[in-house]
């Protein structure tokens, strides 16, 4: 987000948030640029408060997976409707952008990867890149297109600190973990990573499972067609 800001690109940025704390972020990057930013307090569960083609991007970072409805018989019914708002608020060949992870990244995450419960919870929670293109077309978003990010996430090859209850609370991540899985995995953990050869081993593969599947994936999707040529063809 910052490096867009940066760019010197943007005129004017908007914030959107459920909460008020937002609002202390908004004021610290307004200390740092020159670009316009306000903060907006709104849920992405309601209709935004935006009129329409107010927008030339839209973007949507790593918040998709904490509104889906993991064990609901429609994962998704509460993510069509904020994308629809997304396509409404786009002015004509503006572009969305939503950053999240497929399943072959989750899968992949040595944190997740050996514990099979938390494996099928992140699954649950997160669009696979074929169900986001699904959701987005449905929308009458165009251009689909996916990129993958090898960047890792600040303190990725931390691995000491799954050891400590502050650094798991701290990532919510872990709390999709059976109890049982998690303790089983810690206890695996601890030789591996107190023997130099297999640390180094384990090292390794978590670095080529980096570079195989990647950590994030951005996917970029264009509102190509007017809001009335929508309503009189309908999703795509």
């Amino acid at each position: 987000m910052m490096p867009l800001i940066l760019s010197g690109k943007v005129h004017k940025y908007t914030l959107m948030d459920a909460s008020d704390a937002a609002k202390e972020e908004v004021s610290k990057m307004s200390d740092e640029v020159k670009t316009k930013i306000e903060f907006k307090k709104a849920s992405l569960l309601e209709k935004l408060p935006f009129e329409n083609d107010s927008f030339d991007v839209v973007l949507h970072h790593q918040v998709i997976q904490h509104n889906t409805a993991p064990h609901g018989p429609d994962r998704f019914i509460n993510i069509r409707p904020y994308l629809a708002e997304f396509h409404r608020v786009l002015k004509p060949g503006g572009m969305l952008a939503v950053h999240t992870r497929t399943h072959a990244q989750l899968e992949a995450d040595w944190c997740i990867k050996d514990m099979e419960s938390s494996v099928y919870a992140h699954k649950l929670q997160y669009p696979d890149q074929h169900e986001l293109d699904a959701l987005l077309t449905e929308e009458a978003f165009k251009d689909i297109s996916a990129f993958v990010d090898k960047t890792p996430r600040e303190g990725y090859f931390d691995y000491d600190k799954c050891f400590t209850v502050e650094y798991r609370n701290a990532n919510p991540s872990w709390a999709l973990t059976d109890p049982a899985d998690l303790d089983f995995f810690l206890v695996g953990m601890e030789p591996v990573l107190a023997d130099v050869t297999c640390r180094s081993m384990f090292e390794e593969s978590v670095r080529e499972d980096l570079q195989e599947f990647g950590q994030t994936t951005l996917t970029l999707a264009w509102n190509r067609i007017t809001k009335s040529a929508r309503i009189m063809k309908g999703p795509a």
